[in-house]
């Protein structure tokens, strides 16, 4: 399987949050952000992604779950999950694992997965690494 790595900047695009009543601070979250990635395989260089995930986190540590879908430059789409840990120490980061569960055209026997970490840089604004392997069977 060969491995890859990359960044991706993204900005949120809609994000809903509520708080849970009860007698702790548990929140509960929607959002979608739109990004574009950076890679040195050209198959994923300036793919756009859109990811969508649910955060449950108390007092502002937690779990993040969702999906993902890369628009390829040629117009083929990789698509996926992710599981993450949410954490507020230094501003919110999420650090965790995803998973490729298919894709079109060239990517259509798509699998692989791999590690990724994101931070918000600003209330709307997140930078990613990634890496993991892939294997076009």
């Amino acid at each position: 399987m060969p491995t890859f790595n990359g960044t991706c900047s993204s900005k949120v695009q809609s994000q809903t949050t509520m708080e849970v009543p009860g007698p702790i601070n548990r929140q509960v979250g929607l959002s979608m952000m739109l990004g574009k990635h950076k890679c040195a395989v050209p198959q994923w260089n300036d793919a756009r992604m859109t990811y969508v995930g649910t955060t449950d986190s108390v007092d502002g540590s937690g779990e993040q779950r969702g999906y993902f879908q890369n628009a390829h430059t040629n117009g083929d789409t990789s698509f996926g999950s992710f599981e993450a840990k949410l954490t507020m120490a230094d501003g919110p980061t999420v650090e965790g694992t995803w998973r490729f569960t298919g894709g079109t055209g060239s990517l259509a026997k798509l699998s692989g997965s791999g590690v990724f970490k994101a931070q918000m840089t600003s209330a709307t604004d997140s930078e990613m690494t990634w890496s993991g392997s892939y294997e076009l069977s």
